[in-house]
């Protein structure tokens, strides 16, 4: 055979083994590039949601706990931006699932795919679980002003039972499963990458001992290039994916080198690389350190150097401490938290740009822990939260104009009730002289003039004094007052409202003798306020005031058998002129301001006021005051008296 046969042969035998290595190797890239974007673009971005949710459904039940304790509108704003962040998280955790169960089902991945489906419907039942803890959230807060000791209850009987059986077990099955996923992807690409390494490093074998049997054959003229394949292989395998040979002829040899160079090409642009990683990083556009268990910078991307305006060369190597404004005081307690804990998330502070400048941000940390638990670094991610600054003050600066605007408004209402007050007064003293001197129909429309003016003049009073409260300008004093005699001073003016519908109207002692410290005045408003709507909202039945005690309240309950209120309403009740029925439709009149005022006077005397009512059967309103002894012997209720039957 002639050498030129011999070298046809011989090359014909390594480009068959080169191809066979090519199609081995494009198979295993594939493989290895499925599983890094499931990594990548999967299973990662899932574990990152699946830990943010975890932590801020852990946050919202530190913050319910503490609006329960202290009903702060600050803790009220945290509780629903945490459930904010969290329906965030909920959302691009479902995205990432839903993209890495359609990448599954393109590649064709039957139990990648299966598994993908399970965590969908786990990410499902976790977002119904929490669309119904937005609502008890919301209840919640709405208790914790208006009712504490309820708000406390529901959050023990409700919000924290819906967390532990509707939200913590779909959560806690989807961070095992991402999980699970995570390590098979993990362990699978590692797989396939030692197959590879296995499968070239037994084609390279194959190729060197061809080459150096054509190398007998044809001398020097062949081992030189074969060499120089050798050595780029190594490199190659090293881990220098971007290294090329040159190509020296056009002959078979220098064909074989294009082969490899391709082969090269293919494998930069297919396998998970330093470069890769390092890319990735340095796009993120928060700005990211890596730093040692000592708190000394390893590395920043591009983010830094352009957000804190520092070269890298001026930041490697030095502390953390340097671009905190804080300094080393700071990330010395930052370091001692993230070591002790693994992590730790959105501490707000400041960073110290170059120019001087310092730039408030949200100042995460977590540890990279190696195979066997080692800790190898800390990787810090600072989020600019500057236009979040700015978007607060201008909240507070809203907050501080609607208060004025508020108080100017009281101010006003207060001065034209007033001037309207004054010449109403004077008519219906004229419609009462008028009332003794006319008869007939002339009689009939004075009288009709006193009523309305009666009762706009009781609208303008409670106009008046809704705008006193509100302007800060009515301060009770309170003092010992026996709440049965306000009570039944309230009862005999009342009375003949309830005689006139033929209800009965009683006074109940369940404790006699009950002191409270409160203003005397603002008390019989309440009462003639509470028995009041109560006889004008019962058709028939009853209307009765209880007097009892707690250990340190004096507890008022008006219940009567009237038409009730409807739950969807209640939450309304005690708000400035609202009422149940309105327009054309109303049923009995009013201004809506008569409860309003009532829970602000019993606010103003220390004290709190609840309702409980069911539509149609009647409601019961509970005041509760600061209970106090007697200064002196206290006035005889005849209980019978009050108590007349109708």
């Amino acid at each position: 055979m002639k050498l030129y046969q011999k070298l046809l042969l011989g090359f014909a035998l390594v480009a068959l083994l080169v191809g066979c290595v090519g199609y081995v190797a494009q198979v295993m890239n594939s493989r290895v590039e499925y599983g890094v974007l499931q990594l990548s673009e999967g299973a990662a971005l899932e574990t990152n949601h699946a830990i943010e949710m975890t932590l801020a459904l852990r946050e919202s039940q530190s913050l319910a706990q503490d609006l329960v304790a202290r009903r702060g509108a600050a803790s009220a704003e945290a509780l629903r931006n945490t459930l904010i962040r969290f329906e965030q998280q909920l959302a691009q955790g479902r995205s990432v699932v839903a993209g890495t169960r359609a990448r599954a089902e393109a590649w064709g991945r039957e139990e990648d795919l299966a598994e993908a489906s399970d965590r969908l419907a786990w990410v499902d039942e976790l977002a119904l679980g929490f669309s119904t803890y937005q609502q008890h959230v919301e209840r919640l807060i709405d208790l914790s002003v208006r009712r504490p000791g309820e708000a406390r209850a529901f959050l023990a009987e409700t919000v924290t039972p819906h967390v532990q059986k509707a939200m913590l077990p779909p959560l806690t099955q989807y961070r095992n499963r991402v999980d699970l996923a995570f390590s098979t992807e993990t362990e699978a690409v590692r797989a396939h990458l030692a197959r590879a390494d296995r499968m070239l490093f037994v084609a390279v074998l194959l190729a060197i001992g061809m080459t150096l049997v054509l190398g007998i054959l044809i001398a020097n003229s062949i081992s030189t290039p074969i060499l120089s394949l050798m050595k780029a292989t190594e490199r190659i395998g090293r881990g220098e994916l971007n290294f090329r040979l040159d190509v020296r002829s056009d002959d078979e040899v220098g064909a074989l080198t294009g082969a490899f160079n391709t082969m090269a090409e293919a494998l930069s642009h297919t396998t998970v690389s330093k470069h890769y990683l390092d890319t990735i990083l340095h796009s993120m556009a928060d700005p990211l350190f890596v730093i040692t268990e000592q708190g000394t910078i390893e590395m920043v991307n591009d983010a830094v150097v352009d957000t804190l305006g520092y070269e890298k060369d001026m930041l490697i190597g030095r502390p953390l401490g340097f671009v905190f404004t804080g300094g080393m005081i700071e990330t010395d307690d930052l370091l001692a938290n993230v070591l002790r804990r693994g992590y730790s998330g959105n501490r707000e502070t400041t960073l110290q740009q170059r120019e001087g400048a310092e730039l408030p941000v949200a100042f995460s940390a977590a540890v990279m822990t190696g195979d066997e638990g080692e800790v190898q670094g800390i990787v810090c991610v600072a989020k600019d939260v500057t236009q979040q600054k700015l978007f607060e003050a201008e909240l507070i600066r809203a907050k501080e104009q609607a208060e004025e605007v508020s108080r100017l408004k009281s101010n006003f209402l207060a001065n034209m009730s007033h001037e309207i007050r004054t010449p109403l007064t004077g008519i219906i003293g004229s419609a009462q002289v008028l009332t003794g001197e006319l008869d007939g129909e002339h009689l009939e429309m004075v009288e009709t003039m006193g009523r309305a003016g009666i009762r706009l003049l009781g609208t303008i009073n409670s106009v008046l004094d809704m705008a006193r409260i509100e302007a800060g300008a009515l301060h009770p004093q309170p003092e010992p007052v026996e709440v049965a005699d306000e009570v039944a001073d309230a009862i005999s003016v009342l009375r003949p409202l309830s005689l006139g519908k033929g209800l009965r109207l009683a006074l109940h002692e369940v404790t006699p003798e009950v002191w409270a410290s409160a203003d005397p005045d603002c008390l019989h408003r309440v009462c003639v306020n509470l028995i009041g709507n109560a006889i004008k909202f019962t058709k028939e039945g009853e209307v009765v005031a209880e007097i009892d005690v707690e250990p340190d309240a004096a507890v008022l309950r008006v219940r009567d058998t009237g038409i009730g209120i409807s739950e969807d309403f209640l939450p309304y009740l005690f708000d400035n002129f609202k009422q149940e029925s309105t327009g054309m439709e109303r049923s009995h009149e009013g201004t809506g301001l008569g409860l309003s005022i009532t829970k602000r006077l019993v606010e103003l005397m220390g004290g709190t006021i609840e309702v409980e009512s069911t539509k149609g059967i009647g409601s019961t309103f509970t005041v509760r005051l600061p209970r106090t002894d007697a200064l002196a012997g206290p006035r005889v209720v005849d209980i019978e008296e009050l108590e007349e039957p109708v």
